[in-house]
């Protein structure tokens, strides 16, 4: 065997674990990137059920909805809608109870339910969300036994992974401040939310009565 001979056969032997290496770690990166995309939950949340409460110009409703956690949890941590329909959006709970029958009133969302609890049109140019410094319309000396309904604004709303939250009349929902225009029953708003993972999803809600 020559010299030219065994050089040929040095150099493809060469190649041949070079390219079996090369096929290994193929491999392994495409085994470490499943892993990798497998072990990855996801936070996005699930919106079902969103509807409006109907209002008026001036005053100010609120938008419910469930809302269902992905793999992940997440929080709720803003809202907003167009100008055209509300001059703002903020996240709000209410609490108590003993104020009402049903929960028809469970917002106290419309500028009428206001002025018939504080007296005075209280749904005007104030700032809804801060009714929780003076007692959250509450002298805390109901004797209905359930105790006067409050509301506030509320920072976040939680949604644990793989549960469902429900926004609803007489606990969370989204209220709208002063509406910019009547929303009546079959009319439809859109409304985005914001959440903790840096997402948004915009949803469009129909405009019930109750």
């Amino acid at each position: 065997m020559n010299l030219s001979t065994r050089t040929f056969r040095g150099i493809a032997a060469a190649g041949a674990v070079l390219l079996a290496g090369g096929t290994l770690a193929a491999c392994g990166d495409s085994d470490s990137d499943s892993d990798d995309e497998g072990s990855s939950g996801s936070s996005e949340v699930t919106i079902s059920g969103q509807w409006a409460r109907s209002g008026t110009a001036g005053g100010n409703t609120a938008v419910y909805m469930e809302l269902t956690g992905g793999s992940e949890p997440n929080d709720l941590v803003g809202a907003s809608v167009s100008s055209d329909v509300a001059t703002d959006a903020q996240i709000h709970e209410t609490t108590g109870g003993g104020m009402a029958g049903d929960d028809d009133m469970g917002d106290m969302s419309s500028e009428d339910d206001m002025a018939a609890e504080g007296g005075d049109d209280m749904s005007g140019g104030d700032d809804m969300g801060d009714m929780a410094g003076e007692g959250d319309m509450s002298d805390g000396d109901d004797s209905s036994g359930g105790g006067m309904m409050s509301m506030q604004e509320v920072e976040a709303i939680t949604i644990p992974a793989g549960e469902t939250v429900s926004l609803e009349p007489g606990g969370f929902h989204v209220m709208l401040l002063e509406l910019t225009e009547d929303l009546s029953a079959g009319d439809s708003i859109e409304v985005t939310l914001t959440f903790a993972d840096g997402s948004e999803q915009t949803l469009t809600a129909e405009v019930r009565d109750s």
